[in-house]
């Protein structure tokens, strides 16, 4: 408690009294207690308003996909055979694109080839796929749950196992449809490509440069 002083009037009325109330009375009249005033709040402090998270919309699909060139390839392109050149070539988006009717692989970035190989490819009663495939999965070594085969730098295009994979390419020879290529071209391939990445298959309708591959 603290002490306030009390007015002159009031202090005047009081003295009639003093001789009454003696020193204490005296006392009291004079020193009045009264509450120390609340000591003001702490000052509020201001949050930022945390900016809205603004989550980045994935980039659209393209629906076509245009081949700009070719490695020149020996007219005659036997079974096992391949070809790889991705020197200089810039970043861009990969595609592979298998023809069963010339039964060569397409290996594309940014519109260039990189690579081509001679492939094995469904037999009659058990076909590769036509259309657009997308790369559900990939596995470096995997075997056959179906054949107990190897299938190694498998990269999965289906839910019932279609795949391309590594593969002994010889004439003559084909697969329960998947796509066989050399082994050596597989790795490369396997390490280009990412889950995504999409590989077309057609039958005699491998453009030409400055020709777009249908993506949908």
């Amino acid at each position: 408690m603290s002490t306030a002083t009390v007015p002159l009037r009031t202090a005047y009325l009081a003295l009639g009294g003093v001789a009454a109330l003696g020193l204490a009375g005296l006392i009291a009249v004079f020193a009045v207690p009264v509450d120390r005033p609340a000591a003001p709040p702490p000052p509020v402090a201001k949050v930022a308003t945390p900016a809205p998270v603004v989550i980045p919309q994935a980039p659209a699909m393209s629906k076509t996909y245009t081949v700009a060139s070719y490695i020149a390839r020996p007219a005659r392109f036997d079974h096992g055979a391949f070809i790889w050149n991705d020197d200089n070539v810039p970043a861009g988006p990969m595609l592979v694109l298998v023809d069963v009717q010339t039964q060569l692989m397409h290996v594309f970035q940014g519109g260039r080839e990189v690579g081509v190989a001679a492939v094995l490819y469904g037999a009659d009663d058990s076909p590769t796929p036509l259309g657009v495939h997308t790369v559900r999965w990939k596995k470096a070594r995997h075997t056959s749950s179906i054949f107990k085969t190897p299938m190694p730098y498998t990269l999965n295009l289906t839910g019932d196992g279609i795949a391309v994979h590594g593969s002994n390419v010889r004439y003559g020879w084909g697969t329960n449809g998947c796509i066989g290529i050399p082994i050596e071209f597989a790795q490369l391939l396997f390490d280009k490509m990412a889950v995504g990445d999409r590989v077309v298959v057609v039958k005699g309708k491998t453009p030409q440069p400055g020709q777009s591959v249908p993506l949908a």
